[in-house]
């Protein structure tokens, strides 16, 4: 006897191949949730990009339909979101050939019932469909796949949407995420100390500044 597969609550998609940008996919963001929220920008060709967009629209007007349909009072007033993807822009605010999409998910997961929260990881894996190092660095400009579900919403002030709920990721080419440089903050680079240069073990220390 075949075992029954779990119902699936909402649609899920893949994207194609795109570049990310501030991924946040094996240790969540918490600057400004406490609990954690995993997260990334995947920035996709306009061309490639036009299948999941119709996907995705298509559900922005099964929710924002479903939202009038359970909230009849407030038909009149009901607007639909913002979609969770807008077309990128240049660094003088001109439209580009790329569109950027937006996931998210929560890393704490508290329950409606009354049972314990719980934490959750996303499935991370390779260009071989191997799991990840829970150690690895995932940088801005990494090429990955991401899979999410779906997620309807409705809310007065934000109206009604879909978010893009992360699942899991497939990274095809890894740029690791080395921290900021010295250009980021305008230092050039000098003549002077270099920090991979190991002193001889016979210099004398001179003054410290302690």
């Amino acid at each position: 006897m075949s075992s029954k597969q779990p119902r699936q609550k909402h649609p899920q998609i893949t994207t194609p191949e795109g570049v990310a940008r501030y991924p946040f996919l094996l240790r969540p963001h918490t600057r400004f949730d406490p609990d954690g929220e995993y997260r990334v920008t995947l920035i996709l060709p306009s061309a490639e990009a036009q299948e999941l967009i119709s996907t995705i629209d298509a559900a922005l007007k099964e929710s924002l339909e479903k939202a009038i349909s359970e909230n009849p009072a407030k038909a009149d007033t009901i607007r639909p979101a913002n979609p969770p993807y807008s077309i990128v822009t240049n660094d003088i605010g001109e439209e580009t050939d790329f569109v950027q999409f937006n996931f998210k998910a929560k890393a704490k997961i508290t329950p409606r019932n009354g049972a314990a929260p719980f934490h959750i990881k996303l499935a991370i894996f390779d260009a071989k469909g191997q799991a990840v190092s829970p150690d690895l660095r995932i940088g801005s400009g990494t090429k990955m796949r991401v899979c999410a579900e779906l997620v309807p919403y409705f809310t007065d002030l934000v109206g009604a949407g879909v978010k893009l709920r992360l699942k899991a990721a497939q990274i095809v080419d890894l740029i690791e995420y080395t921290g900021p440089s010295a250009s980021q903050f305008g230092f050039d680079l000098e003549n002077g100390y270099d920090s991979t240069v190991v002193p001889d073990e016979d210099e004398e220390p001179g003054d410290s500044d302690f």
